[in-house]
């Protein structure tokens, strides 16, 4: 819809303040629109938007679990090249993020 209105002009897009296996079933789709995909900047754990702001406080979730997940994500992802964190999300996700990524697209998912 955003190139409908706008004659593709858009050179990449992001997420933002999404959890990865909130957005995992939209990777199925195998559309152009992946190639455009640059950055994803996850929350650190799965959770309804409007209850995690219900909440007062951020929560952190497992960072070894979303290094995991967005390790997959990158594998899924090769033109994503900018990763960082958004809500709850601290130098342990970022390191867990970054040792997970280097490690699956050095050396493959083995």
């Amino acid at each position: 819809m955003i190139d409908e209105r706008n004659n593709g002009a858009a050179a990449w897009f992001g997420t933002n303040c999404a959890h990865p296996l909130e957005f995992a079933d939209a990777l199925a789709d195998q559309g152009a629109w992946r190639n455009r995909l640059r950055y994803i900047r996850p929350n650190a754990v799965r959770m309804e938007k409007v209850a995690l702001c219900k909440l007062g406080h951020l929560e952190n979730g497992d960072p070894v679990e979303l290094g995991q997940q967005m390790g997959e994500v990158a594998l899924q992802l090769p033109n994503v090249d900018i990763m960082g964190g958004c809500c709850g999300t601290d130098e342990r996700h970022l390191g867990e993020i970054a040792a997970n990524v280097n490690r699956l697209r050095n050396f493959g998912a083995n």
